[in-house]
């Protein structure tokens, strides 16, 4: 017992805490990450393909998921640069350093050997990709460069001369295919024709373009008169023509359609002919999208977000392309391949479409409360709440029951998604300024690992603004409060530290693991 009343005592600081990265759902397509876990400290960012991640650390990059991606080859390229950019294919990644040297690993047919593709003084300003190839604007010349499959834009045999020898300013592709933007204003395509490699039948067409559009089958050029020209698949042209008063502020793309929400906050859409139900026809709701701020988009249907907080919904009606018919106060919506879901200012979500992708979350939602966002993969749904806890839905063995580390989900700063899989960053550390507003979800069956390959990435996670630093507040009397605080401080410091050496004893001069 204290024989003195000593006054308040508030003492403040910050110690820094170890980002910590834990990943679940589909374990081939990147949900185990147990066994690189001792290498996931201090992320700064994720990336990942349909069916791997690599995270970005002050030690390097780590990558995990399909089995191609063994990147002990590289190692130690990826050590000694700091990771500009990286850019991925369905089984390979490639990562820029600040220096602009590429350094590509996972499968070679989808561009992970880009061993002979550069020369020895050549260097990069800007990585892109599709399915299964990359594509480099040289920093020098502004050239292009581009390996991986032969048969999606790896292989430029026709192109070579006009690519090594014009300057480009940016690259667009789809599931097959390159176009590139020459800086007078002209467009090159390589890769398969139907993808949109092949860009003859409007190639006269294609001058004074200064922006180009894609969704996974064709392209779309914006030229400086307004007009619109598409090519690749079935492309119905686009039946209008913007003009100086009316421009484009952004595009969304389903699978086969595009929705462009322009300057007066109207949505005008066009795209492929054999599947206009995939939002390519927004005739039944163009007298209600007005007033638009966003448009969002899942692989079959659009979903547009008003200033007022209501949703307007079209195209494949079993992929959400049917909405709620009472919605309001909607703050932002997310998707899988085939549903939405919509968090209101509230805090609460809202969701529709096919059920077995996150369209029905009626078993999570007591838990729905306080979400500040939510990132889709393929097929399932994860939410972050104002507590940074995760609650998830949609297919179990894709992300959707998060049960088995549930436990370790606390302090999630980000999250990130494969196809079938989810990760998040995290700092271990519950805000205590918001409190949890949801009971923790029901355990239920760890799943058993199983594949489903689909189509495209959905890699369009929020961002979040808090800071990874623990901050320790003691309020109470003289000696007893101040020895508190330094035991709490010591132990942190010392787990940080230890935690640090680990991870340096885990990794050699190479870069390589060599824990075992």
């Amino acid at each position: 017992m204290l024989k003195y009343v000593i006054p308040l005592l508030l003492l403040t600081t910050r110690v820094s805490c170890l980002t910590k990265t834990v990943s679940w759902g589909n374990q081939i397509w990147g949900g185990d990450s147990s066994t690189v876990s001792h290498l996931l400290v201090n992320v700064s960012n994720i990336y990942s393909t349909s069916n791997g991640y690599a995270a970005v650390t002050e030690k390097g990059v780590v990558s995990w998921g399909a089995a191609a991606y063994d990147q002990s080859t590289v190692s130690m390229s990826l050590k000694k640069r700091k990771v500009k950019d990286i850019q991925s294919s369905f089984a390979a990644f490639a990562a820029l350093g600040d220096d602009g040297v590429v350094i590509a690993w996972g499968s070679a047919s989808s561009g992970g050997d880009a061993t002979s593709v550069f020369k020895a003084t050549e260097t990069v300003d800007k990585l892109y990709s599709n399915s299964n190839s990359f594509a480099a604007i040289t920093k020098k010349n502004k050239t292009v460069i581009a390996w991986g499959a032969p048969d999606t834009g790896g292989n430029t045999t026709t192109v070579t001369k006009a690519l090594s020898t014009k300057s480009y300013t940016t690259v667009a592709s789809t599931w097959s295919a390159f176009a590139a933007l020459t800086t007078s204003g002209t467009v090159l395509t390589w890769g398969q024709a139907d993808w949109g490699g092949d860009s003859s039948a409007v190639s006269k067409q294609l001058t004074a373009v200064e922006k180009l559009y894609s969704t996974r089958l064709s392209f779309t050029a914006l030229k400086s008169d307004g007009s619109l020209i598409g090519w690749g698949g079935t492309m119905i042209q686009p039946p209008f023509q913007l003009t100086s008063h009316l421009t484009i502020r952004s595009v969304a793309t389903s699978y086969t359609a595009y929705a462009a929400l322009l300057s007066n906050k109207s949505v005008v859409t066009w795209g492929d002919a054999v599947n206009p139900s995939y939002g390519t026809d927004s005739s039944t709701v163009a007298s209600l999208l007005h007033d638009v701020k966003e448009v969002v988009s899942n692989n079959r249907a659009f979903a547009a977000i008003k200033s007022n907080g209501q949703v307007v919904c079209w195209g494949d009606v079993t992929s959400g392309g049917l909405g709620p018919t009472s919605i309001s106060n909607v703050v932002s919506v997310a998707s899988t391949s085939t549903a939405f879901a919509a968090v209101t200012k509230e805090g609460t979500v809202i969701t529709w479409g096919n059920d077995g992708q996150g369209g029905n979350s009626s078993e999570v939602a007591d838990e729905l409360v306080g979400v500040k966002y939510v990132v889709g993969n393929e097929e399932a749904f994860a939410a972050v709440t104002d507590s940074r806890h995760v609650v998830t839905w949609g297919n179990e063995f894709s992300g959707g029951d998060s049960t088995s580390v549930q436990s370790a989900l606390i302090g999630v700063l980000d999250v990130f998604s494969t196809d079938t899989s989810f990760a998040v960053m995290m700092n271990g550390i519950t805000p205590t300024a918001a409190p949890p507003t949801s009971s923790p979800p029901t355990p239920k069956p760890a799943p058993s690992p199983t594949a489903h390959p689909t189509s495209v990435p959905s890699d369009t996670p929020s961002p979040s603004s808090d800071s990874s630093t623990l901050r320790i507040i003691i309020i109470g009397g003289g000696s007893a409060a101040v020895l508190i605080f330094l035991v709490v401080l010591y132990c942190c410091c010392c787990k940080n530290n230890k935690s640090s050496q680990e991870t340096d004893n885990l990794i050699n001069e190479e870069g390589e693991d060599v824990s075992s």
